[in-house]
């Protein structure tokens, strides 16, 4: 950045903070001459031209925004100063029909050429959901300021050879369908460092997509709050309250300023209801979450290399069982890895011990597998259930031969060897008893 853009910065920031719009507009509109990839400059000639009641020259200048976003493969920013436009205008809909045509599943096949590098910090002015007002008063107001924060001069991380990426969920949508979805279907939410946006057990009501900043993920683990994973721009969590009603599975925590998407489910619901297309997408992108994150965190499979784990992820085959259908039967050998998609499983053994209700998310079926022992427990299906199974060849020939999770093996056998020993002397205690 110059010397001549920065002290016009400083001077347009000087200007507005003491409420002379018209000069601070000058200044800003001087940066953008001398740099007009400068993003942030650019959003602040919008915010000052709200508030100088400009309102059509100020949307332009948010779409001219929103292209250089969509064009350098920040589709959530992108989307995010749509729900800005949209604030402004709700009958506005040229930047939705934009991403649509670039991102959609109906986009076009050839490669897009990829524009001129945004370049600063973005300043984008927005409403959290697009419901409440742009302030109107003179002088600065920092509680509406939203931080969009992009490497300067480096090219989109996500872009492979100058084309747009390919965004889960986004991109199996028709333009119809995405623009339903951006306009009818998605909140935009800020929170602060060290805000509890999610609490585990709680009842969950829909997903988020992290626009910006990053998030931690934890979990009560005997009896310890651990943090498990970091999330940040374009990850997604919470997608099996909004498909299953479950309660959630984690805390999740802002560690920055963050800016996310919320699906919210009623909201998804009704869009649904007239775009039928949307079910089928979620439907693929929540099998997909669930089975990614078999392959990334059960400890058989985790050891694996991506290239396997893509192999891998090909030769699941989606299983269907009824009310009452048994699964697994004890004592009969192993026959596959499973993982529950929707509905929950019962497990009992036939001493009548009762084992963790399975879920949607589940695996079973692995440790009779790798230690080549006959099924422990029945398996039955307490409710329609849809499940991905991996044959039992497949994981001896493509996951024991590892020896990483060989040494898994090792520590379940172990484990299941205490654990017998102490149902044995369980029962011979209460033997004794009667």
């Amino acid at each position: 950045m110059s010397d001549q853009v920065r002290q016009a910065k400083d001077r347009g920031s000087v200007l507005l903070q003491a409420g002379k719009l018209a000069g601070a507009l000058e200044q800003f509109q001087r940066v953008i001459a001398a740099a007009p990839t400068d993003v942030g400059a650019r959003q602040k000639v919008a915010e000052i031209l709200v508030r100088l009641g400009r309102r059509p020259e100020a949307i332009a200048q948010y779409l001219d925004i929103v292209r250089r976003y969509a064009e350098a493969g920040h589709l959530f920013k992108a989307i995010a100063l749509c729900k800005v436009i949209l604030s402004h205008d709700a009958e506005h809909q040229s930047a939705l029909q934009l991403l649509a045509e670039l991102y959609s599943a109906t986009r076009p096949a050839q490669a897009l050429a990829r524009g001129a590098p945004i370049a600063g910090e973005l300043d984008a002015r927005t409403v959290a959901a697009a419901a409440a007002p742009v302030p109107s008063a003179v002088g600065a107001d920092d509680e509406y300021e939203l931080l969009l924060e992009v490497e300067a001069d480096a090219p989109a991380p996500s872009l492979m050879g100058g084309t747009l990426p390919v965004i889960p969920l986004f991109s199996q949508l028709s333009r119809d369908e995405f623009v339903g979805l951006l306009s009818s279907a998605l909140e935009l939410r800020t929170w602060h460092p060290g805000d509890a946006i999610v609490r585990e057990g709680d009842e969950g009501h829909g997903m988020f997509a992290v626009v910006q900043g990053t998030v931690g993920v934890h979990r009560v683990l005997e009896g310890v709050d651990r943090k498990v994973a970091t999330m940040g721009e374009g990850d997604f969590f919470g997608e099996m309250a909004l498909m299953s009603h479950s309660r959630r599975l984690a805390t999740v925590v802002a560690e920055t300023e963050v800016v996310l998407l919320e699906f919210p489910r009623e909201a998804m619901q009704r869009l649904i209801a007239s775009h039928q297309g949307v079910a089928v997408a979620l439907d693929a992108f929540y099998r997909e979450r669930l089975l990614a994150n078999l392959l990334r965190c059960n400890p058989l499979l985790a050891p694996l290399s991506d290239e396997q784990k893509v192999e891998l992820g090909g030769k699941f085959e989606v299983k269907s069982y009824q009310p009452g259908e048994v699964i697994l039967v004890q004592g009969q050998p192993g026959d596959g890895l499973y993982l529950v998609l929707r509905g929950t499983c019962g497990v009992i053994d036939r001493s009548g011990e009762r084992y963790p209700t399975l879920g949607e998310g589940d695996a079973f079926g692995e440790i009779s597998l790798a230690l080549e022992q006959a099924v422990t427990a029945n398996v039955r299906a307490q409710t329609r259930v849809v499940a991905l199974k991996l044959e039992a060849s497949v994981v001896k020939a493509m996951v024991l031969t590892n020896p990483q999770a060989r040494a898994t093996v090792a520590s379940w056998v172990t484990q299941r060897l205490a654990r017998t020993a102490e149902l044995v002397s369980r029962r011979s205690a209460l033997d004794q008893r009667v």
